[in-house]
Parts: C-alpha cells; sequence; structure tokens
C-alpha cells in the first residue's frame, strides 16, 4: 500500500463526527489492519501437482454495454 494511506486514514479518523459510531469503528479497525502489516494483500497460488479435483472461483466483470456481440458463455467455456 501507499505510504499515504495510514495519514489519510488518521486524517479521515479526525474529520469524523463523533456521532457516526460505526464509521469511526470501521476505520480503527483499517488503521489497526495497516498498522499490523495485515493489509497487504499476498498473491494465491494452488498446488497444480497434486491429483486432486479442485473448484475455483472469481468474480468476473465483464464489459456487455462495450461487448455486446461477444459471446460470454464461449469465454468462459475455453
Amino acid at each position: 500500500m501507499d505510504e499515504r494511506y495510514l495519514p489519510e486514514l488518521m486524517a479521515e479518523k479526525d474529520s469524523l463526527d463523533p456521532s457516526f459510531t460505526h464509521t469511526l469503528r470501521l476505520v480503527n479497525q483499517e488503521i489497526e489492519k495497516y498498522q499490523k502489516g495485515e493489509g497487504k494483500e499476498e498473491e494465491k497460488y494452488i498446488d497444480v501437482v497434486i491429483n486432486k479435483n479442485m473448484k475455483l472461483g472469481q468474480k468476473v466483470l465483464i464489459p456487455v454495454k462495450q461487448f455486446p456481440k461477444v459471446s460470454v458463455v464461449f469465454i468462459l467455456h475455453n
């Protein structure tokens, strides 16, 4: 993450109205995660050598308005 992230979170926390308890709680959680190093995303790898069936899931956003003639079923099947 960017080195400006923590100062931005702290500034956001200071600017929030105290009545926004849920927002303050979420910002505090994010600050704690960042300080503990939990905010960094690690790449996920799968062992492809094992002979075990596995189910993978990934959300894919397809720009159907830009490409209305593309067959999504064909793309995902191949």
